[in-house]
């Protein structure tokens, strides 16, 4: 039979018991191990039978408390009692050689560092270059011994692999034990082979050893609670993040861009999609930079005078009014500015100093409905009307076709503006010769 090596102490109680809308009674066991640890599960008296039909050859002489029928509340109580009292048997006869039955039983795969990292090893057998963990298997590495087989089997696998995904464990994955999210510490130093890194769900403050992934990570991701970029780029460290060349910090609650962006001087790629910036500042050192995600923060006039060289620009989902800052961007290629406040079609004209614009996007703003938007957009665009696409559509060619009349119409009222203005001139002109 299959059993795990626990060599922390296990404490066992049930401190009440529960009947159900079936009638059925219900045990809530609370478990205790790694001093302050603790956390409960709930079993009827059906799954101590299951669990006794399976371990009884390693606990020889304990017997479970026989079936009756249920009578009156003061039998539950001497119920609950012989069943803390079978458990606690149990527990000392197995020693620390424990049963994947009880470990299930008990939820210790769930909580307790020494099932966790057994079934973690297991795992890992499988995995050569892509893993995906919890923040608490990480977490169960902190707790046992660094010198233990154990421990060194586990992260001599994690410096090979290439590829992390780790996921804040969830609020209902804690709710019956004394953990919390917010305190769960981890650690990611034992990935030095990583070129990747995603962490989902997790708080900045509690991750330590990203300095041990300079020399190697390209990709860096990262969505959860962060006080701001340093407490992940800098993290007690200064020297350089050569290696990335890209970087995500979507839905962190970012509320500016701070200084340790020039941490990344080879950065190409920057999502900050989702968070709460209103400003965009401490990008200029970025000189590799050329697609930027902005989308779904609160910009409503950014400036963008140092990243000429951004070739793709999401700024979806924010208030900005006017693009007269997105015209001093040379290199631009793609731009989505859906779902912002453009009201007036002559912001368009800002576009037309774009030599390499190809793609715009102005879906779900104020222009879009406006009586022929396309053409008039296409129309203060005509150095790339022939090649611009849409909101996703490629122009037709009547499209473009009354886009060259908007323009000739638009360049016949110009010359009747400027006309009178010039005769006025010429006249006064003469008329001081005179």
């Amino acid at each position: 039979m299959k059993s795990f090596k626990i060599l922390n102490p296990i404490e066992i109680s049930i401190e009440s018991f529960e009947i159900d809308t079936k009638d059925i009674a219900w045990y809530k066991i609370i478990v205790k191990t790694c001093e302050t640890r603790t956390w409960s599960v709930l079993r009827r008296y059906s799954e101590f039978d299951t669990l006794h039909s399976n371990i009884k050859s390693n606990i020889k002489g304990i017997k479970l408390p026989p079936k009756k029928i249920r009578k009156s509340d003061d039998f539950l109580q001497s119920r609950k009692n012989e069943l803390e009292k079978y458990l606690n048997d149990v527990i000392e006869a197995v020693n620390e050689n424990v049963p994947v039955e009880l470990v299930k039983f008990l939820k210790l795969d769930l909580f307790e560092p020494y099932s966790v990292l057994y079934e973690l090893a297991f795992l890992l057998k499988k995995i050569k270059k892509c893993i995906q963990l919890s923040s608490l298997q990480l977490n169960a590495l902190l707790l046992i011994s660094s010198d233990s087989d154990l421990y060194q089997e586990i992260t001599q696998q994690f410096s090979q692999i290439k590829i992390v995904k780790i996921k804040g464990s969830s609020k209902c994955d804690l709710h019956y034990s004394s953990l919390s999210r917010e305190n769960l510490a981890v650690s990611v130093a034992y990935f030095t082979s990583a070129h990747e890194l995603s962490l989902h769900h997790c708080y900045a403050e509690n991750i330590r050893g990203f300095d041990k992934l300079k020399g190697t990570l390209r990709v860096l991701s990262f969505e959860g609670q962060s006080k701001s970029i340093s407490t992940v780029l800098a993290n007690g460290d200064s020297s350089p993040w050569e290696m990335l060349t890209r970087v995500n910090f979507t839905k962190s609650k970012l509320n500016k861009v701070d200084l340790n962006m020039e941490l990344c001087p080879n950065l190409e790629n920057l999502n900050l999609a989702g968070n709460r910036l209103i400003d965009i500042e401490n990008l200029e050192t970025l000189m590799k930079l050329t697609i930027l995600d902005l989308s779904h923060n609160g910009l409503t006039a950014p400036t963008f005078l140092s990243l000429g060289n951004i070739s793709i620009l999401n700024i979806c989902g924010n208030q900005i009014s006017s693009l007269k800052p997105v015209g001093r961007l040379l290199g631009l290629m793609t731009l989505n500015a859906s779902k912002n406040e453009v009201d007036d079609i002559e912001e368009t004209a800002h576009l037309n100093r774009l030599p390499m614009l190809t793609e715009i996007d102005f879906s779900e703003n104020p222009i879009a409905q406006k009586l022929d938007y396309r053409t008039q957009v296409l129309a203060r665009v005509p150095r790339r009307a022939q090649e611009l696409i849409i909101d996703g559509i490629i122009p037709s060619q009547e499209e473009l076709s009354m886009a060259n009349i908007f323009c000739a119409l638009r360049d016949a009222e110009n010359k009747k503006i400027t006309a009178p203005s010039s005769r006025r001139n010429f006249a006064l002109e003469t008329k001081t010769i005179l």
